[in-house]
């Protein structure tokens, strides 16, 4: 019990750093004023735009002082009608439930509309933010379901896939956001085995659980001589006999 604390205190003290939240809009239209006043000698702007986006339409307010990248920046808006904003993770609710919201004209970044994919699968993964996840991967729902019972138990954050694709892609954009990875050998496809020596390639520090074959110890002895030069990987022929105790000790 002693060691799942200490093991708990550690995940929270030590965060992954966060991102801002970046969305693609579509620009709809501009209100541009510009203003001296003589006895100031300072130019105003008024500017804000009408976008459409994910959560809705809005109105952008936006401020700075940077006049060169405004102004470059409405060059690349006369020519293109999709931009990238990045809100901050802290400001993001607020972002959503706004229909006005004010942003730094440094924050919008033009896109070559012509060149730009709609329907990119990594504009779609799920980004891991705060303390590392262990990542579960496993096409048996009723085993990752228990695995996913194991990790809920020991207190610890996780992100679950049952496609090998889609785990991959997560792990290669952002393979520091996981403490370790548990997978299960499909014996039919081998795309899991590949998973792993992908990611051992990418991230070769990163702990790996692979569960091998119940009553098959051909497979296991297989798994455990294709895996035995990658001292990250460990091949367990049944995944859920003691996974608390290996988990721990891993981490």
């Amino acid at each position: 019990m002693k060691k799942i604390a200490i093991i708990i205190i550690l995940l929270i003290i030590i965060p992954v750093t966060s991102f801002a939240r970046d969305y693609v809009i579509d620009f709809i239209s501009e209100n541009y004023k510009e203003e001296t006043e003589d006895y100031k000698h300072h130019l105003q702007i008024f500017h804000s735009i009408q976008i459409n986006s994910i959560a809705g339409q809005k109105v952008l307010i936006l401020n700075g002082d940077n006049y060169q990248y405004r102004k470059w920046l409405r060059q690349y808006i006369s020519k293109s009608k999709k931009l990238i904003i990045k809100i901050p993770d802290d400001d993001n609710s607020n972002f959503i439930s706004s229909k006005a919201y004010t942003i730094d004209i440094t924050s919008l970044y033009p896109i070559n509309e012509a060149n730009w994919k709609a329907d990119d699968p990594l504009a779609r993964l799920k980004v891991i933010q705060g303390t590392r996840h262990i990542l579960i991967l496993d096409k048996n729902i009723k085993r990752k379901k228990l695995i996913e019972q194991i990790v809920q138990d020991l207190g610890l954050p996780m992100t679950s896939l049952s496609d090998s694709g889609e785990a991959l892609r997560i792990f290669q954009v952002q393979p520091d956001s996981f403490y370790m990875v548990i997978a299960n050998y499909d014996s039919k496809s081998f795309k899991q085995t590949k998973f792993i020596e992908n990611l051992a390639n990418i991230s070769p520090e990163t702990p790996v659980i692979l569960g091998g074959v119940y009553n098959n110890k051909k497979i296991n002895e297989k798994l455990s001589n294709d895996f035995s030069r990658m001292d990250n990987v460990l091949v367990r022929p049944m995944i859920l006999e003691e996974l608390t105790k290996v988990i721990i000790q891993l981490l």
